[in-house]
């Protein structure tokens, strides 16, 4: 442990600051998580309830591959915003479909 706290303070501030607060970014999400996860998303999840509790995606959340969602998700709850902001896990599917079609080059059909 000791090393790992020697080998922190040798490197630049910057990258030294940018690791600390990645860490403890990752932890206190670890933590609240747990909470939230065990006892309202357990509760809420294994009901017959019209809602659920869930993550955004990976490639959204962690490694920022939505820079766009801004601008798409003001354009899917346009008209609709009550409901459709309660369905985002059908617009991610949405947007992670369409863009591994687009990125995979699939030529559309006349």
């Amino acid at each position: 442990m000791f090393r790992r706290i020697e080998s922190l303070l040798k490197l630049p501030a910057p990258e030294r600051n940018a690791k600390i607060k990645r860490g403890l970014r990752n932890r206190s999400q670890l933590y609240l998580s747990k909470v939230i996860y065990s006892s309202l998303g357990y509760w809420l999840n294994r009901t017959n309830s019209r809602y659920i509790l869930e993550f955004r995606p990976d490639s959204h959340y962690d490694f920022n591959r939505f820079s766009d969602y801004g601008s798409l998700l003001e354009c899917w709850l346009a008209g609709n915003r009550h409901m459709n902001c309660g369905d985002l896990g059908r617009f991610y599917t949405l947007y992670l479909n369409v863009s591994q079609v687009l990125g995979d080059g699939i030529p559309a059909i006349s």
